[in-house]
């Protein structure tokens, strides 16, 4: 389970900020950002910082399916527009960033029309 920071901070990073931008944003010194990256590539077992990137955004999108209610007709947009069956195959080159953001920013309009 990542604390709120390191979910915060992989939230950027995964937005494509570097740990200077991120450090700025946060009011963290850059070191500390540092730290929260690396704390996250051992919990989630990650060979390096970007694949942990990678892992986060897929586990992010795979709960935001799941909490959707929409899972199916979002997996089938996904797999539409990366060609991919399997959340675990898309890749940051994919677009799996993107596709995180337009999730999220689907399922916030969504929630504010209920």
């Amino acid at each position: 389970m990542l604390t709120e920071k390191q979910t915060e901070v992989m939230s950027l990073k995964s937005s494509g900020m570097t740990n200077k931008q991120i450090a700025n944003a946060l009011s963290l010194n850059e070191s500390t950002v540092q730290e929260h990256v690396q704390a996250v590539v051992k919990k989630l077992g990650a060979n390096n910082a970007t694949h942990c990137v990678t892992l986060f955004a897929q586990q992010r999108l795979a709960d935001r399916l799941r909490a959707s209610g929409l899972e199916e007709t979002l997996r089938a947009f996904i797999k539409m527009q990366t060609g991919k069956e399997s959340l675990s195959e898309i890749t940051l080159d994919d677009g799996l960033a993107d596709i995180v953001e337009y999730i999220e920013s689907v399922l916030s309009q969504v929630s504010q029309n209920d």
